[in-house]
């Protein structure tokens, strides 16, 4: 058996993912920040929006970029009742150089990429914290750090199973690479 090749090849390179799916999938990201997990979990959770954000981008950046992930950020603001704007930086900076990226991010396969986008993470992670910081209402929390390092370890699998799923759904199979 072969293994798969760098550049998607035949209906992988045409077919771009459904927008019902990316929708879908953010969709569940966003329930899952609504869910009560308590104040003492929540900083420790990954943030599963931005992980998707970033792995659709990756898979469909003609469908979603910077802009969806600054409307994101800015829902992400609403939610949770923080600085109006930080997220949202944080959220578009993290896809403008994840898409700055691309064509180096390709070349890896799901743990490779965990290495380059696990900063990009963390430091989207921190720059909410480092605003909040700057306007006065002074750095309240180190765990949001170790949030952004979680979500760096579990990129590769959430990257993985996004792609299964995408290729699945697609009629692909298993040996399609996006």
């Amino acid at each position: 058996m072969s293994p798969a090749p760098l550049i998607p090849q035949g209906a992988a390179l045409v077919a771009p993912p459904e927008r019902g799916m990316i929708i879908t999938s953010v969709v569940v990201a966003v329930l899952l920040l609504l869910l009560p997990w308590g104040a003492e979990l929540r900083p420790w959770l990954p943030d599963w929006l931005l992980m998707l954000l970033i792995s659709w981008s990756l898979r469909a950046p003609r469908m979603l970029g910077p802009g969806h992930a600054f409307v994101a950020g800015l829902l992400l603001d609403l939610i949770h009742g923080t600085l109006l704007g930080a997220h949202a930086l944080a959220y578009s900076s993290a896809i403008f150089a994840v898409l700055a990226w691309q064509r180096r991010l390709e070349g890896f396969d799901s743990r490779g990429q965990a290495l380059h986008v696990g900063p990009v993470l963390l430091l989207a992670a921190l720059l909410p914290l480092l605003l909040s910081g700057l306007v006065g209402e002074g750095v309240s929390d180190w765990r949001p750090f170790v949030a952004g390092l979680i979500a760096a370890l579990l990129w590769a699998p959430l990257d993985a199973l996004v792609g299964l799923w995408s290729s699945q759904r697609r009629g692909l199979g298993k040996d399609a690479r996006l």
